[in-house]
C-alpha cells in the first residue's frame, strides 16, 4: 500500500492516526487508487462533544450523511442515540445548529426536533 499526502497544511502522525488541515489522500491498494476526503477538522472540533469525544465516528457520520436527504440525516442520528454514541442532551438544537450552518441538514429546528426521538 501506498499513500499519497496533498494537503496545504503538512500531516502529523500521532497514535496511528494521521491529522491533517483538510485536502484529499490518495491511497494505493494493489495498485489501484481510492481516494479518501478528508473531513474538515473545526467541523469535527465542534461536534465532537455531541459524539463523546468519538473523533473518528464523527467523520463516519459525516461521511454517511454528506448529501443524504433530511430523513435520511435523521434517521441516522435516531441509529446513534438508539446505540448510545451520541449524547442525548446535545442531539437537539446543539447537533442540528452545526449540521445546519455546514448545510448537511436543511430543514428547520422545528423539523428536526419532530423526527428525532
Amino acid at each position: 500500500m501506498k499513500i499519497e499526502n496533498h494537503f496545504a497544511q503538512g500531516a502529523i502522525v500521532n497514535n496511528g492516526q494521521m491529522n491533517v488541515g483538510g485536502g484529499t489522500i490518495h491511497v494505493h491498494v494493489q495498485g489501484k487508487q481510492q481516494v479518501v476526503e478528508q473531513v474538515d477538522e473545526s467541523l469535527v472540533d465542534k461536534l465532537a462533544p455531541v459524539f463523546y469525544g468519538n473523533r473518528e465516528l464523527v467523520a463516519e457520520f459525516l461521511g454517511r450523511i454528506k448529501g443524504a436527504k433530511p430523513t435520511d440525516v435523521t434517521a441516522e442520528v435516531n441509529r446513534l442515540l438508539k446505540e448510545r454514541k451520541v449524547s442525548d442532551i446535545s442531539c437537539n438544537k446543539v447537533l442540528w445548529e452545526i449540521l445546519h450552518e455546514n448545510g448537511y441538514y436543511t430543514p428547520t429546528l422545528s423539523n428536526w426536533n419532530s423526527q428525532i426521538s
